[in-house]
Order: C-alpha cells, then sequence, then structure tokens
C-alpha cells in the first residue's frame, strides 16, 4: 500500500522518494488539498480504493506532519468508544464519515485510529486503553472544516465511553461574527516605527457554518480585519500570507471557514513616526465587546478620543498605559494618536533597563514579532493569557476532563520551530533519545491542541 512508498514513518524510500509527508508545510494545508495530493497526478493511480478509503488514507498521511509518525504505538485494552456525530443544524446524524479519534496518555500523544460512522452517526472503536490517565479526542472533516470533540477520559474500572461530535452546516452570516474582546498593543522600535499587534477573539455566534463570499478568483473570504491605510509589514502570527490568509488593500483576510465557537487571530504592522508623531485610527468590520489599547508608557502623549483609561498594566521592564472601549458597532472607527515620540525614550537592548524607557532590540525585524521574537512578545502573550484565562498547552487528565481543547493557530509556528530546535539539538547530540521523544511528543500535543477550534467551554 501506502508504505511501499511513503515507508513506514512517511519519509520516504527509494532513489527518487516521494514528498516527505512529516515536514511540518503539509500542516498549512485543508483535508480538500491531502485529497487532492492523493487522487491527482504525480500521484500514482488509486482507483481500487474507495471514496472512503481514500479519504482515510489522507488522514493517515495527514498524522505525519502532525508528527504522530514518531509514535505509531501499538496500543490495546478492553474500552470501546463510541463517538456520536451529528449535525447540530439539521439533527441528521451522517453516516460514511471518517473519524479520527486521538489518544494520548498524559500529557503524550500516543498514537490514533480510524472509523467509519454508520447509519446512526456512530463511530466505534474497540479494544482501547481504559485506565482513567488516557485521554481521547476525536476529530471529523464535514464539507471540508474539521470539527473535533471535547477531551474524554474512560471513568474508573468503566469500558464503555461515548464522545458527542458535534458539525454544523453552512449558511451563516457576517451579522453572526462579533469580536469578544480585541487587543491593540504598541511596540516602539525606534524613533521612525511603531509596531502594532491587534488581537482578535472572534465568535461566531450562530447554528451554522460562516464560509464568507466567494471572490473572481474562486476563492471564499470568510473574516476581514483592516489595518490602517499607510501601514507597513502587514502580516498574521503563525502563518504565511497567500494561502489561508490574504492581505488586500488595508484589509487582513482570513479565508478559512468558521464554525460556530471562538477564533483567535494576532495581527501584525508597522506604522511610520513622522516628527515624532504617529497615528492610529481605523474601523472593525464587526460590533466590538470589548476593546483594549495598550500603550508603553515611557513619557511619550495620548490622544485617545472615545476610550476610558483605566489602571497601567504592569510588563516585563515597565507597565503599558490601559485604555478600553465596549460595545462597539460594526464599522465603528477607533484609534489613538500618539506625539512628544523621542530618542532618548528608547534604549538598546544590551544596556540595563530603566523606569520610564523601552528595550530596543536592534537585531529584530519589522513587526511585532519576527525572528528573533522582542522580549515584548512574551508580555504580549502573557497578557493574552491573563486576558482570556485560557490555556495553551495539554494539562494534566483530572484538569482535561474539565477543559476543551484550546486552538490558537497563530502559534503553531512557535511550537513548529521548538520542536526544529529540538531536532538540532538531539542531531548534534545534546539530548539523549528518551528526552528527545518525550520532549518532542509533548510539543506534537501541544501543537494538535492548537489546532483544534470549537466552543469556549
Amino acid at each position: 500500500g501506502c508504505a511501499e512508498c511513503h515507508g513506514g514513518d512517511g519519509a520516504g524510500v527509494g532513489q527518487t522518494p516521494p514528498p516527505d509527508l512529516a515536514n511540518t508545510q503539509w500542516l498549512a494545508s485543508n483535508q480538500t488539498e491531502y485529497l487532492e495530493a492523493v487522487t491527482a497526478p504525480p500521484h500514482p493511480p488509486v482507483e481500487a480504493l474507495s471514496d472512503t478509503e481514500i479519504k482515510l488514507a489522507s488522514e493517515i498521511a495527514r498524522d505525519f506532519s502532525l508528527g504522530f509518525g514518531l509514535a505509531a504505538t501499538n496500543v490495546g485494552g478492553e474500552g470501546t468508544i463510541d463517538v456520536l456525530v451529528e449535525n447540530v443544524t439539521t439533527g441528521e446524524k451522517p453516516g460514511g464519515l471518517p473519524v479520527r479519534l486521538y489518544m494520548f496518555e498524559g500529557d503524550s500523544f500516543v498514537s490514533s485510529r480510524s472509523a467509519e460512522t454508520d447509519a446512526d452517526g456512530r463511530a466505534r472503536f474497540e479494544a482501547l486503553p481504559n485506565d482513567v490517565t488516557w485521554v481521547y479526542v476525536a476529530e471529523v472533516q464535514y464539507n471540508d472544516v474539521p470539527f473535533s470533540s471535547n477531551m474524554h477520559q474512560f471513568e474508573d474500572q468503566a469500558s464503555n465511553l461515548e464522545i458527542a461530535l458535534p458539525v454544523y452546516d453552512g449558511g451563516a452570516t457576517a451579522a453572526d461574527i462579533r469580536v469578544d474582546r480585541a487587543h491593540w498593543v504598541l511596540n516602539l522600535s525606534t524613533p521612525q516605527r511603531l509596531d502594532v499587534g491587534e488581537i482578535y477573539i472572534l465568535s461566531n455566534t450562530g447554528d451554522r457554518v460562516y464560509d464568507g463570499e466567494e471572490g473572481d478568483d474562486g476563492v471564499r473570504r470568510v473574516l476581514f480585519l483592516t489595518v490602517p491605510e499607510n501601514a507597513t509589514n502587514v502580516g498574521v502570527e503563525g502563518a504565511e500570507l497567500g494561502g489561508r490568509f490574504l492581505v488586500e488593500g488595508n484589509a487582513v483576510i482570513d479565508t478559512a471557514p468558521m464554525a460556530p465557537g471562538q477564533r483567535q487571530i494576532l495581527i501584525r504592522y508597522s506604522l511610520p513616526i513622522e516628527d515624532g508623531r504617529v497615528e492610529l485610527f481605523h474601523p472593525i468590520a464587526y460590533a466590538v465587546d470589548h476593546l483594549n489599547l495598550l500603550v508603553p508608557d515611557i513619557g511619550m502623549t495620548v490622544e485617545a478620543p472615545g476610550w476610558n483609561e483605566g489602571e497601567a498594566m504592569p510588563a516585563q521592564d515597565g507597565s503599558y498605559r490601559n485604555f478600553s472601549r465596549t460595545n462597539l458597532e460594526p464599522g465603528e472607527v477607533s484609534g489613538a494618536e500618539l506625539s512628544d515620540i523621542e530618542a532618548e525614550m528608547l534604549i538598546p537592548a544590551e544596556s540595563h533597563p530603566s523606569v520610564g524607557r523601552q528595550i530596543v532590540d536592534s537585531q529584530a525585524t519589522p513587526g511585532i514579532s519576527g525572528q528573533p521574537y522582542f522580549p515584548y512578545v512574551i508580555v504580549l502573550l502573557g497578557i493574552v493569557v491573563l486576558a482570556l484565562g485560557t490555556v495553551f498547552a495539554l494539562r494534566r487528565q483530572k484538569q482535561l476532563q474539565q477543559q476543551a481543547p484550546q486552538l490558537r493557530e497563530q502559534h503553531r509556528q512557535n511550537l513548529i520551530q521548538e520542536i526544529a530546535d529540538l531536532d538540532d539539538d538531539y542531531e548534534n547530540g545534546e539530548l539523549s533519545r528518551s528526552d528527545y521523544e518525550s520532549e518532542r511528543r509533548m510539543l506534537k500535543a501541544q501543537l494538535i491542541a492548537l489546532m483544534r477550534e470549537e466552543k469556549q467551554a
């Protein structure tokens, strides 16, 4: 079968091996693109496979990019799991859908299995470990949109477990999209450039998937997030532009369909500072419950019409002035003007910090983040965690039972980089094989958690 060309680890065999399935570039592909890769040239013909077998093969191939090929462990036990797929929009229980079951022992990914739903929307998995230390997550692709379950465990001494896996039809509109919270965080890189990071926590409040509008190029444009017209170095954290995310005019566009529940997006860009002054104003296309503006408290003048200033927010090596707005209408403009910006407000990273100064990394690339990352970005992410109360890793099993998986696609590149660094350390002999495999599995477990979006618990 597939292993004849791709090998047991997905890396490929022979003098002219096929593409390495474990390459992290495949993480950016959706299910349709996986299916096309399996069925279209230059892939060998697959007429002998049924549609269901082709779907299952594409799911298995997808696992290698998540790193699961490293842990192709055969596990067994007395447990049986029934995954119940139901279309919440219509009440239908679709049959013939490939369901993937991911298996974790504690915090570490171990293996995965596939099964197909029957006429009642039920996919059964048997001979599974039923110890309380094992954690299970189910996933299905429905109308090319991924849906995942909460994390589940067997009760003590139990051998049967049911996992609900809701899916939804399309048909939501832009009116169903709103911003629960948004954070605009500013960073003064040089006297000539202001870097901005905008974090949006959006919700689809309806009971259907929102897939936007199709353009003349056949690409559906789902979410629109504008930036100032004079913004440069525009990007999306954890994503390459030109794939899922596009930039058209002064808008960042997310082309991924949005199921009911939440999605989090971090946009970054730079603005020019002229004569010690810079303006940041632009509309937000959706209704906003709460908008937060964080400005380094380093002595510059801030004019923020329509904002309320609260207590300063402490951060590494200083603090941020904290402004907020609530209950914004769709399309309402927000912003601020910063002036009296002087070079003396900044000091190089190699110097010792002092109050009223902002550290500048002279090696940092333009934008709120980049490689190397600013120390500021760590502060930024800490602010996000505090604001949302969100956990971005797999927790121990007792905690997992009470929490839904939290998707943070914008951070997957961070994890991928950690994995790449870990690989380098192992190849350079700096890690033992056992430590390497343990840490790599942990990072991969975090990666899959971040790649699954669902309703907030």
